[in-house]
Formats: C-alpha cells, structure tokens, sequence
C-alpha cells in the first residue's frame, strides 16, 4: 500500500529536485506560482553556471505571471531546458 506523503517528505522531495537544478511547474499559472519559480530561478543562477531544467504541465493562466517568469530566464547566462510533460497551452507555451 502507498502511503500520501506528509508535508516534510515533500519539502525534502521538492528540496532534492532543486539541488538537481530540476524545477516544475504544473498547474495554471498565477502570481504565487510564477513567485516561487522566479525565486528558484534566481537561486539556482546565483549559486552554479550549470543548466536548469523547467518541467511544464500547464494549460495556461495569468500573461503578467507568465512573462515574469519569461523575463526571470532572459536575464540569465546558464542554459535552461524547458521540457513538456502533459500540456503546455496558453501562456505557458510562451
């Protein structure tokens, strides 16, 4: 039987993917979604050159949130790989 994991098993979850310079955005996107990302962008730049891949699963959202993400990956030098799982319409295929 699988268990549902607990809160602090997804932040050491979540926590490990960003060491891997892995971040994900699944979900419509909105302010406090595009938030977190641009922060974990800003982290991942700030401490290696090395890529960064986004993994998308969106059908889209708010265009001010999308574009500030958008602007967030132009700023930066490191390679960022965005990688389609599921849907990638509307504003997240910008």
């Amino acid at each position: 039987m699988i268990k549902e994991p607990d809160n602090n098993s997804c932040d050491i979850l979540e926590e490990n993917l960003l060491n891997q310079r892995k971040i994900f955005l699944f979900g419509d996107i909105e302010d406090d979604l595009a938030e977190k990302v641009v922060k974990q962008l800003h982290y991942l730049a700030n401490i290696s050159q090395e890529p960064i891949s986004i993994y998308i699963n969106s059908t889209g959202g708010s265009v001010d949130a999308a574009l500030s993400i958008i602007d967030t990956i132009n700023i930066f030098k490191q390679v960022i790989i965005i990688k389609t799982i599921g849907y990638q319409v509307g504003s997240s295929a910008a």
